[in-house]
């Protein structure tokens, strides 16, 4: 296969003739592009820069590094700060309302409310949980952007 001035390398090839400047920077993060000869490996997607080369071809498809970086790419599973944190107080809602509730009945308890002026309140719980969904996914999400991993150290179960 040729190599020429303004193509893009189709597949992983090893040239057997010529010389080239290859633009890896998608693949391997080098800031400037590359000299390559006869001999040397090239890999997909990479655009040729200068020059010419005749070039065989050794993996097409899935099978190139770029196909494999594409195939780890696809399986990896990570999660963001902000999805913990965002799960994190989605999933524990049902606890922090149950909380809010006894610490409501406690203070209203200690200040020996009758039960009929309790029961207006009922409400409250539902809008701190509410509110405290919105400050978290805001907070997580800044936290996020900023790249400070605080809550590492929470365990989402």
């Amino acid at each position: 296969m040729k190599l020429t001035l303004g193509g893009v390398v189709a597949a992983d090839m090893r040239l057997t003739a010529g010389e080239v400047l290859l633009d890896q920077s998608m693949l391997t993060g080098e800031s400037v592009p590359i000299e390559v000869d006869a001999g040397v490996q090239t890999f997909a997607g990479a655009p040729v820069r200068r020059g010419e080369a005749v070039a065989v071809v050794t993996a097409t498809g899935e099978h190139t590094k770029f196909g494999h970086t594409a195939e780890l790419v696809r399986t990896a599973h990570v999660v963001s700060s902000q999805q913990k944190a965002v799960l994190w107080v989605v999933r524990n809602p049902a606890a922090f309302n149950g909380a809010v509730n006894a610490l409501l009945v406690a203070y209203a308890c200690f200040l020996k409310m009758p039960l009929a002026e309790l029961v207006p309140l009922a409400p409250l719980p539902a809008l701190v949980v509410a509110g405290a969904l919105v400050a978290a996914a805001a907070v997580a999400f800044v936290l996020d952007v900023v790249k400070i991993p605080v809550f590492a150290r929470f365990k989402i179960v």
